[in-house]
């Protein structure tokens, strides 16, 4: 039987302990405040950062909009991002992406306070994440729902054998990091690989981070995967909606559980970036992250 594996139900269970660990700490005298940074117009960054302000008020984080200049330099962006590093009262920054071409992106991010780097973006948390750091990295909520999915489901990765499609610093690379921290044998295949299927379809685990439009179907993944999908795009046939990169319809009929778009990933996302701000917080006030409750469910996988 396969699970299509909505998580919701995680989501709302995250948030309900960040409202509550929101709370706590303004009882000590402590507000969380994340700022995001915008820079132009980009309609789907507006969306996103519209979610993100209603995320964070409606569980006791405060929020800021930085909204710039399309045409804003690379110099002033920094100064910007300084200003806000130095702000007391500002315990997590984001940059929220794509930036404009003008603008690089590294330098940005690198630009954030590590402290304050609540995306995990930056490399000083790139570096700890590699070096299996937990008690100080802050990771990218992506890849840290991700694991919070398979801790949900109750997934050992032990001995498993996992195949990352894609290779991107922002989920590629740092869930491929997370998955061998926890002994699966990790392969990562991106767009030069060759004959992706005859990788794929020995995985346990298949986790696709593409952007490519259902990449994955029915006869890359072998009977009783796992497939996480984190790939989101428009619809092709116009509909005012977004699709994943795996084939959701075609890969239920033989994996054992398959994470859809949208409803899969998305809502760890939203949830793994609000705990980051409150773990940011408690580390920059010398309190250790929270030990975050992810109960088990069964699936019978």
């Amino acid at each position: 039987m396969t699970h299509i594996l909505r998580t919701r139900p995680l989501h709302d269970h995250l948030l309900h302990q960040v409202k509550a660990e929101a709370l706590d700490l303004r009882e000590k005298g402590i507000h969380p405040h994340m700022a995001v940074i915008q820079v132009g117009d980009n309609k789907a960054s507006s969306v996103y950062i519209s979610k993100k302000k209603e995320a964070c008020e409606n569980n006791g984080i405060l929020f800021t909009h930085v909204h710039l200049n399309t045409s804003i330099t690379q110099a002033e962006l920094i100064q910007e991002i300084e200003a806000l590093n130095n702000n007391a009262d500002i315990t997590g920054l984001i940059i929220q992406l794509p930036l404009p071409e003008h603008i690089n992106r590294e330098d940005a991010l690198d630009a954030i306070a590590t402290p304050k780097d609540v995306d995990g973006l930056g490399p000083t948390n790139a570096g700890r994440a590699s070096l299996g750091m937990k008690e100080k990295t802050i990771y990218p909520a992506t890849p840290l729902g991700i694991m919070r999915i398979l801790k949900w489901i109750n997934y050992d990765l032990k001995g498993k054998d996992a195949v990352m499609v894609g290779r991107s610093n922002l989920v590629g690379r740092p869930t491929a990091d997370l998955l061998g921290m926890e002994e699966a044998t990790v392969m990562v295949c991106h767009k030069a690989t060759q004959n992706l299927k005859s990788f794929t379809r020995k995985a346990d685990l298949v986790v696709v981070a593409t952007g490519v439009p259902h990449l994955i179907q029915k006869e890359h993944i072998k009977a009783g995967a796992v497939v996480i999908d984190v790939g989101i795009s428009p619809n092709p046939q116009g509909e005012k909606t977004v699709i994943g990169d795996v084939d959701t319809e075609s890969v239920a009929q033989i994996a054992s559980i398959v994470t859809p778009v949208p409803g899969g990933v998305g809502p760890m996302t939203v949830a793994s970036l609000l705990t980051n701000v409150i773990d940011a917080t408690r580390l920059q006030n010398s309190l250790s992250k929270v030990q975050w409750d992810i109960p088990a469910i069964n699936l019978d996988i």
